[in-house]
């Protein structure tokens, strides 16, 4: 807010810090929330729209959270929603389209709100919607879009809503689509690329959703592909790459699209590679360490690809190794750590990848492991831990692990053992109740007294880098987890309920529970978190040898939120433990349901782990949730169980 404005005055910090209509729960009546604390959400919405005009006058301040059109439930009738509160998701969207504007008079956040094209079903007659509530997730993408721009003007959002490309099926013809529905996916990455650039232009608009290059099976002949769909996954990329840059160019796109080192089994030569398809796997990564940095050069990008120390069996020397394959899952680990870095200098990924901590037995003496392989795990502890953080250096990591050892101790083994040994043979139950988070005593210890930067790890595929949209997920989890235990029962049960399977999708799920929507549910609405106790691995390995097959009955229920924990909801977690799986992985599947829900998870700033529920689209009432295990799960599922003979994982 005093953005060149030099050092405010005591008294204008004192007097607006003050203010009550800033406090959490203010509803006109200052003395009422007296002796409440700031809500700092709101705080930071009002520096957004205040960026570089200075501290906000009272009167204003009041106006704009006075204003009805903001409160939830709004649809018109100010009466109707006076006691209501403040929807804190439109907050926001009104702040980041005002950011810097100063705060908005109540004429034009009335005649935004009031807009027929925002509104859920919207064809182009404003009549017929006249009742439904505002599309949530469309008013996300025009505020990312429209970010520090204003309130849009009617003509021109009713324009972009219009636009025959932006629909379901689109292929060229307008009039084809005139009555199919907004495809949701592509707004979400088109209102990414033109973070805060505007509405586009249609032509542009068409011009790149046309582009070959885009369309499935594209090797280079756009003839070829002029009649298949658009590469939705590839599309995912491009967006993520150009966040807030605009619509890439063709031949920037296509240059890109043709690189030899991102098509399968590549070598170092192009031309052994030139009909073999994209490795999709490697532009994921790509993609993730280019967030929002633009497409990459070739030489940058065939660079670190051609780093010795990412291929198989990499021990310090490159001649030994110049004919092995890429290491995969090693290009995943450090692709989170440098998610929106750019592609990292080879120096910093050898000097990583030389460390003696890493590796196989290390207890304190690099000498004693030198030639060891890489602990696996271990990498994919870090790599989480340290998602979009960069490579961390060798004393960074030593001194996490050696606070990672010190936090597991023996002296857990028999509590767990004794707790789920008395458990193995009892069915699953739930119990909305459960608290936010619990955790054996050796966990408890170690976020004890941790103080870190609170952070949530957002699926890439199933969630767009929208920073409107995160920042209202973030939003609404700050605000789950001010509740009580019983305010969150109440949550979880105005939002889901259970019934028994028909079977007439999975025929196996047949008459067994099912979670399903009590209402209309919105798209990136939070449904809640998934509950249940948190275990360190090797504890809970050491003291699940007693229980041999029967540690099948805990895992069905377990979430692993980050590599050395899990969470076990087996009879101790809610509604969402009982989630189906939309799939199974199994070539035999047929038909299978589509997903609507996804995990997030989340570390507070104790240290503490948290897995949330997020709605990805629009789920009308009565229909089932249907949620992504990962093929990893029915790996392991359909695998015979084992029990490691030491502190290694479990097959």
């Amino acid at each position: 807010m005093c953005h060149s404005k030099g050092l405010p005055e005591k008294a204008k910090v004192t007097a607006f810090l003050k203010l009550g209509c800033l406090k959490v729960g203010w509803q006109g009546i200052d003395e009422a929330v007296k002796d409440q604390p700031l809500d700092r959400a709101l705080v930071t919405h009002i520096s957004s729209m205040s960026s570089g005009k200075g501290l906000p006058e009272k009167a204003k301040v009041e106006a704009f959270l006075k204003l009805c059109c903001l409160r939830e439930g709004w649809q018109g009738i100010d009466e109707a929603v006076k006691d209501m509160p403040l929807d804190p998701a439109l907050v926001s969207n009104i702040s980041s389209m005002c950011h810097g504007k100063g705060l908005p008079e109540k004429a034009k956040v009335v005649a935004f709100l009031k807009l027929g094209c925002l509104k859920v079903g919207w064809q182009g007659i404003d009549e017929a919607v006249k009742d439904q509530p505002l599309d949530r997730t469309l008013v996300t993408k025009v505020s990312s879009m429209c970010h520090g721009k204003g309130l849009p003007e009617k003509a021109k959002v009713e324009a972009f809503v219009k636009l025959g490309c932006l629909k379901e099926g689109w292929q060229g013809i307008d009039e084809a689509v005139k009555d199919q529905p907004l495809d949701r996916a592509l707004v979400s990455h088109i209102s990414s690329m033109f973070s805060g650039k505007g509405f586009p232009e249609k032509a542009k608009m068409e011009a790149f959703l046309k582009l070959g290059c885009l369309k499935e099976g594209w090797q280079g002949i756009d003839e070829a592909v002029k009649d298949q769909p658009l590469d939705r996954t590839l599309v995912a990329h491009i967006s993520s790459m150009c966040h807030g840059k605009g619509l890439p160019e063709k031949a920037k796109m296509e240059a890109f699209l043709k690189l030899g080192c991102l098509k399968k089994g590549w070598q170092g030569n192009d031309e052994t590679v030139k009909d073999k398809p994209i490795d999709r796997a490697l532009v994921t990564n790509i993609s993730s360490m280019r967030s929002g940095k633009g497409l990459p050069e070739k030489a940058k990008v065939e660079t670190f690809l051609k780093l010795g120390c990412l291929k198989e069996g990499w021990q310090g020397d490159y001649e030994v190794v110049k004919d092995q394959p890429l290491d995969r899952a090693l290009v995943t680990h450090i692709s989170s750590m440098c998610h929106g870095k750019g592609l990292p200098e080879k120096a910093k990924v050898e000097a990583f990848l030389s460390l003696g901590c890493l590796r196989d037995g290390w207890q304190g003496i690099d000498e004693a492991v030198k030639g060891k392989p890489l602990n696996r795990a271990l990498i994919t502890s870090i790599s989480s831990f340290y998602n979009g953080k960069g490579i961390p250096e060798k004393t960074t990591v030593e001194a996490f692990l050696k606070q990672r050892s010190a936090n597991t101790r023996d002296d857990e083994i028999i509590v767990i053992k004794e707790e789920a040994t008395d458990l193995i043979s009892l069915p699953h139950r739930i119990n909305d109740l459960a608290p936010l988070w619990t955790a054996e005593p050796s966990v408890k210890r170690e976020v004890g007294d941790s103080r870190q930067r609170q952070t949530t790890f957002f699926s890439q595929i199933d969630i767009p880098n929208d920073r409107s949209i995160r920042k209202s997920i973030h939003e609404s989890i700050a605000k789950y987890q001010d509740l009580d235990n019983e305010q969150r029962q109440q949550y979880l049960q105005e939002r889901m309920s259970v019934q028994k399977h028909d079977g007439s999708i999975f025929s196996e799920l047949k008459g067994q529970e099912e979670v399903v929507a009590s209402r209309d549910i919105l798209q990136w609405e939070l449904l809640g978190h998934y509950a249940g106790k948190q275990y360190h691995d090797n504890t809970y390995q050491q003291g699940a040898r007693v229980m041999g097959a029967a540690l099948a009955n805990i895992d069905s229920y377990s979430f692993a939120p980050a590599h050395g924990v899990f969470i076990s909801g087996y009879r101790q977690g809610n509604i969402t433990s009982l989630i189906n799986a939309f799939s199974t992985y199994s070539d035999k599947e047929k038909n299978s349901p589509e997903q609507n829900v996804s995990f997030l998870r989340h570390r507070n700033q104790q240290g503490q782990w948290m897995v949330f529920i997020i709605a990805i689209k629009p789920i009308p009432a009565n229909e089932s949730l249907w949620i992504d295990y990962g093929e990893q799960y029915w790996q392991a599922a359909r695998a015979p169980i084992a029990i490691s003979d030491d502190n290694s994982e479990a097959l």
